[in-house]
């Protein structure tokens, strides 16, 4: 039996985010030094999801911005602290599927970028010279915020989704089996709490039709990238929770944004070039 609409509405609307116990007291520390620059606690803003969102939202409901260095300039570091200290640890039995979301999320980001320069480059997509990395950024860290909220405010949706997955005979994607349980898309999903959070019109867009790029009647060039960046994500084994199927690229979305499948090589090489500078730069932190 599904949740009633106004169950749903209910729990994304009292959602105020969660981070690792690490990021938080990292945070903290940072933001309590005088002497601390904003481009360091924007890096690592940048690597998390909810806490990036937080900030963002925050800043937008003021006046739209579309990065974390606007927000934070925006609304100034002593509020950026107030926000991280009001943000909850994950829960401990929930941190294994956070982890697999955070990886997720920040492959898709990288993709995210890397694709859309690698089409301004070739000269495929100059109106991409609009969209600076940040913004490219953001828009595949925050593609997918439905997954995250499901997990974390629906657990129990979430957990008997997983388990139809073992046993579903028509093999069908984890997102529908969720969808049959919640009653609700985690695109839908994804997108109430953008809307919630003020969060700009781009990522709104992007959570909620990041798996059909092509339905979307703004941003669409942006949402194919984003779709086309978590495809090759999931696939390099950045998956999230218990969402382990991978989704085809959406038909038609290769050809809107000219790319070809000849260009992955050298897209999947360079992601995983900055995927390991960023895991060693996580680790030397």
């Amino acid at each position: 039996m599904t949740l009633p609409l106004p169950t749903i509405a209910t729990r994304v609307m009292a959602f105020i985010g969660v981070s690792f116990p690490r990021s938080l007291t990292k945070l903290d520390n940072l933001l309590q030094n005088a002497n601390t620059r904003p481009d360091a606690v924007g890096s690592l803003l940048r690597s998390d999801p909810l806490l990036s969102a937080l900030v963002l939202g925050h800043a937008n409901a003021v006046r739209p911005v579309t990065t974390v260095s606007e927000a934070i300039q925006q609304v100034g570091m002593s509020a950026v602290l107030g926000l991280v200290r009001e943000c909850p640890p994950i829960p401990d039995d929930r941190r294994q599927w956070m982890f697999g979301f955070w990886e997720e999320a920040n492959a898709t980001a990288i993709l995210t970028r890397v694709i859309a320069r690698h089409l301004q480059a070739h000269r495929r997509y100059p109106g991409y010279l609009r969209e600076n990395d940040e913004t490219l950024h953001l828009a595949g860290l925050l593609h997918n915020l439905g997954s995250m909220l499901a997990m974390l405010q629906f657990p129990e949706q979430y957990t008997q989704a997983g388990q139809d997955l073992e046993k579903d005979p028509e093999e069908r994607a984890f997102r529908h089996l969720l969808k049959d349980r919640l009653g609700m898309s985690t695109g839908d999903l994804g997108y109430m709490l953008a809307h919630n959070w003020h969060l700009p019109a781009m990522i709104s867009e992007v959570n909620r039709f990041h798996c059909h790029p092509l339905r979307a009647e703004r941003h669409q060039e942006l949402v194919a990238i984003v779709h086309v960046a978590r495809t090759i994500a999931r696939g390099c084994g950045h998956c999230a929770g218990l969402d382990r199927y991978l989704d085809p690229i959406d038909d038609g979305v290769l050809a809107a944004i000219n790319l070809t499948t000849g260009d992955f090589d050298l897209v999947v090489n360079q992601f995983l070039d900055e995927w390991e500078e960023m895991e060693q730069w996580e680790a030397g932190s």
